[in-house]
């Protein structure tokens, strides 16, 4: 498969826009409605108070919904549960014990019959292996390449290297592939993790891999999304020229200045911006601070403000590129995406092991030979492409010893990026009327200073963060039954909010604070969708706790490191390279956050495997 030019970049597969604060003790105690707290399902990984012990009245039993059977309002299968809450005293497999079949007419067949439990993956989830002694494996298996991490880049990555005949093997540590390029359930309602609009170059790039007709594209049309400014409202056309003109009648004044925009930075040309930031490249055409705040109202999706965006990556991947593209979503989601390469990768040959977490790339002789797991696991092989976060790749995994001093210093002196704040609601009301035609998405912007829902979002103030409402019911009627919604509010909140989001103190805490963020958020858009809190009937909340727990990355970023910066040039991407020859990278630390880029990543990776 031809990987695109990196140079073209029209339409970052966005991960989210959006914002939340840490100093709200009091947030949301006066608000004029109250939310029911079982209605908040909570699923949180990583957390040890959580884990049942031996004292528990059911330890050791395999069946979990006769006394649970409402937790999280049976979002998860059975075997799921362990994602969070442990093994429950499942017996372990002594070491040596093969790692790939179980419920077999050889080994255990006829176990746990009726409860949906699907071998090898589920048994994994709870059957583990005991901690090996130092240097030694619980059992041993070898792959022509591993690739640590099923997010979009370690799906790409695999997906290829099965397509060119590699014995190939994907490691997981969670219960499903996907990363954050996911969905979840809660009773009849479908949530998507992630993605609020598709570019076509991400479209493209899974077709290419074989996955044609295995995932379903929605292009957003005749209207994009909706921009709720705060004195005045705009329905964004999915047609460049009509967006153009609904920009003047907006902004009648300004209409020589907007063509000039369209006309000199539409496409490729704005690659000339230099470093300038997308708010000063914008500034030479224009200084109606209005004008520049619809303009770049999508720079939530790349996690920079337009004062520190580059110009360039700003014309080219988000100024008229969707209205080029397409700004699409999927039917069921960005898992059908995941869902459609992991298939790609076991057509092929290729293995992937869920509930699987990687510890360490052994090195020897400056070369990476072998992948271990935290079950004990050793997996010998020639070439590793981790979609790992790249401190934990670098620091954990492989190790400063094995690393050049001038590289450790370059890690650690960059900057993480941001998270986000969502808050997942299924309501029992259809709003697609309340929505534009066509279009799932509304923009709520806070306020014409550019860098106030940055501020808002780092001083932990949800008020006063620009934020986004989505309805994906109108886009994917698959997601919510009829008559119903999936409505998900979504903002950038800091990892620092109220001492981290109050973790430390016990995990009810952290709940009571993240519920009061929320409480802010449904007030809030309650003013475009009337009655909102009268018709929750499942609550979910993503703090960046709950994305650092899931992922494993630092401060819960879905952007990696801090990227698309004026600083960077668009020849300074970043490589999946490392300095073990043997080792790539992929995923938001390689390029920046979005789904698009990640995927790309990942074929960048898979074609340096081969290439060597």
């Amino acid at each position: 498969m031809k990987i695109p030019p990196i140079l073209y970049l029209p339409l970052f597969g966005s991960a989210a826009l959006l914002t939340l604060h840490p100093g709200c003790t009091g947030c949301g105690s006066n608000r004029g409605f109250e939310l029911d707290p079982d209605s908040l399902t909570s699923a949180t990984p990583e957390i040890a108070s959580v884990a049942p012990t031996s004292a528990h009245e059911g330890w050791g039993d395999p069946s979990c919904f006769p006394c649970h059977d409402t937790i999280h309002t049976s979002g998860f299968r059975e075997a799921d549960c362990a994602n969070c809450h442990g093994n429950n005293g499942a017996p372990l497999r002594p070491s040596g014990h093969d790692d790939l079949g179980c419920a077999n007419a050889d080994c255990h067949p006829g176990r746990h019959q009726g409860m949906g439990f699907g071998s090898p993956n589920d048994c994994r989830a709870c059957h583990r292996y005991p901690e090996p002694a130092t240097g030694t494996c619980s059992y041993t298996e070898e792959y022509d390449a591993v690739v640590v991490g099923a997010g979009g880049g370690g799906l790409a990555a695999a997906a290829h290297l099965a397509r060119e005949g590699k014995h190939v093997l994907l490691l997981e540590k969670n219960y499903k592939v996907g990363g954050q390029m996911t969905n979840f359930t809660r009773l009849d309602y479908h949530f998507e993790v992630s993605l609020h609009a598709m570019d076509f170059m991400g479209i493209s790039l899974v077709n290419g891999l074989g996955g044609e007709g295995k995932i379903t594209p929605v292009r957003a049309e005749p209207y994009m999304y909706r921009v709720v400014a705060p004195d005045f409202t705009i329905d964004v056309p999915a047609d460049v020229d009509e967006y153009r003109a609904a920009l003047q009648r907006q902004f009648p004044d300004e209409t020589h200045n907007i063509d000039a925009i369209f006309d000199e930075l539409g496409g490729l040309s704005g690659a000339g911006s230099g470093n300038l930031s997308a708010y000063e490249v914008l500034s030479l055409y224009t200084q109606d601070e209005r004008l520049i705040s619809v303009l770049t109202i999508l720079s939530g999706f790349l996690g920079v403000s337009p004062k520190e965006l580059s110009g360039a990556f700003f014309t080219m991947g988000m100024l008229t590129a969707y209205n080029i593209s397409g700004y699409h979503y999927l039917i069921g989601g960005s898992q059908s995406m995941s869902n459609a390469l992991a298939g790609i990768v076991e057509e092929h040959g290729g293995t992937i092991k869920l509930n699987t977490r990687a510890t360490k790339i052994v090195i020897e002789n400056g070369r990476a030979v072998r992948v271990k797991t935290a079950d004990g696991g050793c997996y010998d092989t020639g070439s590793v492409v981790s979609n790992a976060n790249a401190p934990d790749t670098f620091f954990r995994m492989i190790g400063k010893e094995h690393l050049p001093a001038e590289f450790i210093e370059e890690v650690e002196s960059r900057e993480i990026g941001l998270s986000i704040f969502a808050v997942y609601l299924g309501v029992d009301r259809d709003y697609a009327d309340l929505f534009p035609e066509g279009s799932h998405e509304i923009m709520v912007l806070s306020s014409y200073d550019i860098d106030e829902h940055y501020r808002a979002a780092a001083d932990c103030r949800p008020e006063d963060t620009t934020y986004g409402i989505a309805n994906y019911s109108v886009v994917d009627p698959t997601s919510a039954p009829a008559g119903k919604s999936v409505i998900v509010l979504t903002s950038q909140l800091g990892y620092d909010c109220y001492h981290q989001w109050d973790w430390a103190s016990s995990y009810q805490s952290y709940k009571d604070y993240k519920l009061a963020a929320a409480r802010v958020y449904i007030e809030r858009a309650e003013e475009f969708l009337p009655g909102l809190s009268n018709h929750i009937e499942v609550l979910e909340v993503a703090t960046p706790a709950t994305i650092e727990g899931y992922t494993l990355n630092p401060r819960g970023t879905i952007f990696g490191w801090k990227s698309y910066t004026k600083d960077l040039s668009l020849v300074s991407l970043g490589s999946p390279a490392t300095p073990i020859p043997n080792v790539f990278l992929a995923g938001a630390w390689v390029m920046g956050g979005g789904q698009t880029p990640s995927m790309l990543t990942g074929l960048m990776a898979a074609s340096a495997v081969l290439d060597q």
